[in-house]
């Protein structure tokens, strides 16, 4: 079993998010799942897409098939 290690924010504060989102725009992530979201971060503001962002963290099955 995997435990979390850290909490992110869904959609990133540098990119305009709310730095206090609540409990719906925040993650519980360990390192390994960071790792990927950080990825889908990267991803996202290379092809404009960072309105999808939180939707690839909330629908793991719409995210990117890289992924």
């Amino acid at each position: 079993m995997t435990f979390a290690d850290l909490v992110d924010h869904k959609y990133p504060v540098q990119d305009g998010g709310d730095m206090f989102p609540g409990h719906r725009g925040l993650w519980s992530l360990c390192v390994p799942c960071h790792g990927v979201k950080s990825a889908l971060e990267q991803l996202a503001r290379s092809t404009g897409q960072m309105e999808q962002l939180v939707r690839w963290c909330d629908e793991p099955q719409v995210r990117p098939r890289v992924f």
